[in-house]
């Protein structure tokens, strides 16, 4: 039983931080690192250089790719929080983790709906986020596809 208790608690509290963490590093780095496919790709449209268009391409696919990975394994703990705090709502009263969730969230009888109304929110402001930030790649993704298909069809 205390197993158990520990397990529950090292999974809410340690997997929510963990996912804000690894939202907002990943926010961070790679808006900087985004910004180089797109330089890369804007030189490569003015000069005509495929070599950087191509590069271009590959590093934006390589970004977007990354940066569903991190949403979606963010969206698969959450749904595995729910999953836990659905399975221990039976030990409720005598588990000594809800008292520090009740604090945080200012509940006081029961904390799940909470709790799960604050991860659906998070699980929405990581879909936006995401959302907004593979945009940006995707245009200029299409822009360079675009540009490229006309230089080909010019020199046929």
């Amino acid at each position: 039983m205390h197993v158990r208790i520990h397990i529950f608690k090292y999974k809410i509290e340690e997997c929510i931080k963990l996912i804000y963490l690894l939202a907002h590093l990943l926010l961070i780095i790679g808006s900087g690192i985004v910004a180089l496919p797109i330089i890369l790709g804007v030189f490569g449209i003015l000069r005509r250089r495929w070599r950087f268009l191509m590069i271009a391409l590959a590093l934006l696919s390589l970004y977007m790719a990354l940066l569903s990975g991190a949403c979606a394994s963010g969206f698969a703990y959450f749904d595995q929080l729910k999953v836990n705090l659905q399975n221990d709502y039976t030990t409720y009263p005598t588990n000594p983790v809800w008292d520090s969730v009740r604090s945080t969230y200012g509940c006081v009888t029961n904390c799940v709906p909470t709790l799960d109304e604050a991860m659906h929110a998070s699980k929405q402001r990581i879909g936006i986020i995401s959302a907004v930030f593979l945009l940006v790649p995707l245009l200029t993704s299409i822009t360079i596809i675009f540009h490229m298909r006309r230089d080909i069809l010019y020199f046929k």
